[in-house]
Formats: structure tokens, C-alpha cells, sequence
């Protein structure tokens, strides 16, 4: 598969041990602008450890990561949150007793005036302005921004960490596994918000075992299998068994 369009993100010969173990062996990975790609493989086929490469997790080993054409290094989630890289996690990591706006600031919050090196105040008003207008743009419904998460529906929790990743400045969003763990009416409210960052051309990976899920709002899909690339496919060319075949190693596949 070729693409024209300049990578924003370029991921070549990757590699990353754990011990004895190689859990990446060259990988090579490219997001273009305003693209969902969904990486997808079986348990074990290095998924997560590409994603935490990204998102600065992780270093590698070996291999070279550019960023709109430039070497970088992401040594941590702090170097991978300046260039504009935002992971949603399985976990959503929430803090359950916190009411959403304090979660959507998590470690970020608005302050308005200094008091000395160790003091300063909360603008919590702003904080609340801001996030009626993150929510109200994914058209997430919230009953009461000082609700406690934990009182909150898989969906609008799901919204609340999609909201806290684009509310500051990202160019890059990860997903992973976004509707793990959801049922159908809540996987069906995740899918529309999904859909509608990719109305916003919002560059996004995403990583989900839920092949319908893939089909329905990916525009590439990247096969893992023993930590290396297998296959690159496009989804409105291809059927759900060469995926599952690719997986599992039934069929070697050309990248095309």
C-alpha cells in the first residue's frame, strides 16, 4: 500500500527487548495525517509495546522515530505529551473519586496568580468553561461536572478521557482498546465519538481486538504477529478472515 501524503509520524526498524525476550523485530510504522490506522494482532504480538513506544513508555532498542520528518526521542510521556501525543488507555486511568473537570485537568490544572514559589491558585471557573466546551464538542452528555466518574456511565468515563487527550493542543491521538469491556449501547456512543475526531481529522492509532469495530472506522489496518508487521490492508478491500488468517499465522502477507 502507497501513500503520497507526508507521514507525520514514521516509525523504522523498530526493535525492543524485555531480557531474553524480543517483543518488537523491526518494525517499521507510518500515520499520515488525518488518518485512523488500527493495529491489530493477537495476544503477545507487540501491540502494546508499540503504542508504549509512541507514547513514551518505553525507548527502543534499536530503530529511528520521526516526527513531521524530523529524528526524535521519546524518553518519557512527558517528552511524548510536548510533541502533541496523547494516549487514551484501556484503564482510562480516571480517578474515580474526582468530579470530571478535576479528572479532564488531571495534573494540568488552570491556575490564575502566583503567591509566593509553592502557592497558587486554582481558576477553577476556567476549568469548568473549558470542559463544557470539550464535552460539548463530543457531544458527551454529563449530568453535573462535579459528579464523582465513578457514578458515571462506560461511555461518558470513555468521553471524559477522550475529552482530557484533545483538550491540549495534541496532534496525535492513541486508543487502546476504547471499547473494551463496554456494552452495545456504550460501544455504540465510544464508535460516534470516534467518528467524529476522524470528522476532524484528527490523526489517530488505534489498537482493538474488535474486528467490526476496526472495519466500521479504520481507513488502514497494520497486522502484528510475533512482534513484526505481517500485513497492511485497507478495509473496504478486505475480508475479515484474511485478517484473523494473518493473525494467526494460517498465510504469510506481503506489505503492500
Amino acid at each position: 500500500m502507497t501513500d503520497e501524503r507526508r507521514p507525520i509520524l514514521e516509525m523504522r526498524g523498530i526493535v525492543k527487548r524485555f531480557g531474553g525476550v524480543t517483543a518488537l523485530r523491526g518494525v517499521d510504522f507510518v500515520l499520515y495525517d488525518a488518518e485512523l490506522v488500527a493495529i491489530i494482532g493477537d495476544n503477545g504480538a507487540g501491540k502494546s509495546t508499540l503504542i508504549k513506544i509512541i507514547s513514551g513508555v518505553y525507548t527502543p532498542d534499536e530503530g529511528e522515530i520521526y516526527l513531521w520528518d524530523q529524528p526524535v526521542k521519546l524518553r518519557s510521556p512527558e517528552d511524548a505529551r510536548r510533541y502533541g501525543i496523547e494516549t487514551v488507555h484501556q484503564t482510562l486511568a480516571l480517578a474515580d473519586n474526582m468530579d470530571v473537570v478535576s479528572n479532564l485537568f488531571l495534573g494540568r490544572e488552570l491556575t490564575r496568580g502566583w503567591f509566593g514559589p509553592l502557592f497558587h491558585i486554582i481558576n477553577r471557573s476556567a476549568m469548568e468553561k473549558r470542559t463544557r466546551e470539550v464535552l460539548a464538542e463530543l457531544e458527551v452528555e454529563i449530568p453535573s461536572l462535579r459528579a464523582p466518574v465513578k457514578s458515571l456511565s462506560g461511555g461518558q468515563r470513555q468521553g471524559i478521557a477522550l475529552g482530557r487527550a484533545i483538550a491540549f493542543g495534541q496532534k496525535i491521538l492513541i486508543l487502546d482498546e476504547p471499547t473494551a469491556a463496554l456494552g452495545l449501547r456504550e460501544t455504540r456512543k465510544v464508535v460516534d465519538l470516534i467518528m467524529r475526531l476522524k470528522a476532524q481529522k484528527m490523526p489517530i492509532i488505534m489498537i482493538s481486538h474488535s474486528l467490526p469495530l476496526v472495519f466500521e472506522v479504520a481507513d488502514r489496518i497494520v497486522i502484528l504477529r510475533n512482534g513484526q508487521v505481517v500485513g497492511e490492508r485497507d478495509p473496504a478491500q478486505t475480508a475479515q478472515e484474511e485478517l484473523l488468517a494473518l493473525m494467526v499465522g494460517i498465510r504469510e502477507a506481503k506489505v503492500s
